[in-house]
């Protein structure tokens, strides 16, 4: 019985990790390909794809927190 739950915590702690690393790759990849695209319209060499990566890692870590924040909340309400 033990056995199988530290399994499930393990499986659990992996799906979590790969949920976060997907989180900030998409954003980043939005942010890199919207600025890319204003590059394009506007002809710009590569500042809005700069400004495009930077605002996709910040909202990538700001997703990440609000993840985390969500998960430890319901964390503590299934321990209460």
């Amino acid at each position: 019985m033990k056995k199988d739950n530290n399994y499930r915590m393990v499986i659990q702690a992996l799906a979590l990790l790969t949920q976060l690393g997907l989180a900030v790759l998409a954003n980043i990849a939005v942010g890199f390909f919207l600025g890319r695209l204003l590059d394009n319209v506007l002809h710009m060499d590569s500042f809005f794809s700069i400004i495009g990566i930077i605002l996709g890692v910040l909202s990538g870590f700001y997703s990440v927190y609000r993840l985390v924040i969500k998960i430890s909340s319901d964390e503590n309400d299934d321990i209460s």
